[in-house]
């Protein structure tokens, strides 16, 4: 659901890309999130989106959130949904 509303509200070029890998080499991390939006040229990730599973709570709440800044990806919402809520974080850079 969250995919297609995204791709709805788009703008071209960029596009909304289940499960892309990101790859930072220099910082050691290798992440792959339910969503990304990616610009065109491909370059890093505008948005990513996490949902949450039970057994990653702590990770996805900190770990992933400090994983993402570090990446350079500005911008990253945690979606929760048995609760119904979303986290959004961002990174000024």
């Amino acid at each position: 659901m969250i995919r297609r509303q995204l791709a709805a509200r788009l703008a071209a070029p960029g596009r909304v890309v289940p499960a892309a890998p990101l790859e930072a080499p220099p910082l050691g991390l290798l992440r792959r999130p339910d969503l990304a939006v990616l610009p065109a040229p491909v370059a890093c990730p505008l948005l990513v989106v996490e949902v949450v599973a039970p057994h990653f709570l702590e990770s996805d709440h900190r770990t992933r959130a400090r994983d993402y800044a570090a990446m350079g990806v500005p911008t990253y919402l945690l979606v929760d949904p048995r609760k119904g809520t979303g986290v959004l974080h961002t990174y000024a850079g």
